[in-house]
């Protein structure tokens, strides 16, 4: 499971994004928790104007995700295909995660 998702420099982000799947301390929600090993909500959702970033946001998970999968028929020095928005910076994405 995802528990948090950083990104940026990929696609319509320049600057750095953070998604979480934790929990705010509120108690009112408890049912639709995970809490163990952390407090982490079950679902989120992903809402914005038009043009925001929604397909990018995806788009960049599914990157790890499939970066993930077939990391290991990489070659050595083999170059990772990412789409920047900006080819001057590098582009980072990172997301810890519970299994």
């Amino acid at each position: 499971m995802i528990v948090d998702f950083t990104f940026k420099n990929f696609k319509s982000f320049a600057d750095e994004c953070n998604f979480t799947m934790k929990a705010e301390a509120d108690k009112n929600h408890e049912n639709n928790l995970i809490v163990e090993p952390l407090r982490l909500s079950r679902a989120r959702v992903i809402y914005g104007a038009n043009a925001a970033g929604k397909t990018s946001f995806v788009e960049a998970i599914n990157f790890v995700r499939s970066f993930v999968i077939n990391s290991n028929n990489m070659m050595t020095n083999q170059k990772i295909q990412v789409v920047p928005r900006s080819e001057e910076h590098t582009s980072e994405l990172q997301s810890p995660l519970v299994i």
